[in-house]
């Protein structure tokens, strides 16, 4: 092999692989503080373009289940108002009983009239103060805006739960306590039938928010495993394999200080041709 001073190729060959060494070591560097396997769009575009897709659906996900973590919680506020309602109702069943009686007279039956007035008060006061996040919920409100809890990750009626299903509504008017009259025995006998259904309408009232807090947290359950699933999936396609780089950057660093020093060995060559000249 001849000797050349102006183009050291053996030097030029040795700068390649350092070069390539160092930026591999730096790929395995960045990789492994990251935790990322793909820092950068060039390193794996298909692989970035799903995980970018599948991180939207997580997050999209954990939005999801929020929002169905709160459709608990409105569910969760009617029904104790609609225990409280069940509890005054059979209060007034229970005065209507008294008074259907002989053995109190029109003084204590004006004194039970008062205490039913005041419950129907306290029961629309509560029908117009029951709110969830600023909307009444016990008003028939909910039915009245087409109130929905957005429960999937996409649009359509599929990913949306609608509340109140024109049912929510207390007041002593939807549920025939308007008009209680107790102050002869024979009207408070007359009302405890409108009692009676206001009390079988309320139970099924809590029934139907039963069954709706039931689907909420069955919904919020399949919403936690989906996200699971779905970020499973991204950490296979974008997260690094610490151990793999690890080793990458060890293997590396020996390559690119081997490279080093046979550049520096390849760099002192062409001073072998001044012995010739000298």
């Amino acid at each position: 092999m001849g000797l050349r001073i102006q183009t050291n190729t053996t030097a030029m060959t040795a700068q390649r692989n350092l070069r390539q060494s160092h930026e591999l070591e730096s790929d395995s560097m960045r990789h492994a503080s990251s935790g990322s396997r793909i820092t950068r769009s060039g390193e794996d575009v298909a692989g970035l373009s799903v995980s970018t897709s599948l991180n939207a659906g997580i997050r999209s996900t954990q939005a999801a289940l929020r929002n169905t973590n709160d459709g608990i919680s409105l569910v969760q506020v009617a029904e104790g108002a609609v225990q409280t309602f069940g509890d005054m109702i059979v209060r007034l069943r229970e005065l209507g009983i008294q008074a259907a009686s002989d053995t109190i007279g029109d003084p204590e039956r004006r004194m039970i009239q008062r205490e039913v007035d005041q419950t129907r008060s306290e029961m629309d006061r509560m029908v117009n103060t029951t709110e969830f996040n600023g909307t009444k919920i016990l008003n028939g409100s909910l039915s009245d805006l087409g109130f929905g809890v957005q429960i999937g990750i996409h649009s359509g009626a599929p990913h949306q739960l609608g509340v109140g299903e024109g049912q929510l509504n207390f007041s002593t008017d939807r549920i025939g306590l308007r008009h209680l009259d107790f102050s002869s025995k024979e009207s408070a006998r007359n009302h405890l039938a409108d009692i009676d259904t206001a009390l079988e309408r309320v139970s099924s009232y809590r029934s139907t928010l039963g069954a709706l807090q039931s689907r909420f947290s069955t919904i919020a359950s399949g919403l936690g495993n989906s996200e699971l699933n779905l970020s499973a999936a991204n950490s296979r396609i974008k997260d690094a394999d610490i151990a793999s780089e690890t080793s990458d950057m060890a293997k590396n660093k020996i390559l690119r200080e081997a490279g080093t020093a046979v550049l520096t060995q390849a760099n002192t060559q062409p001073q072998q041709a001044l012995k010739l000249i000298g």
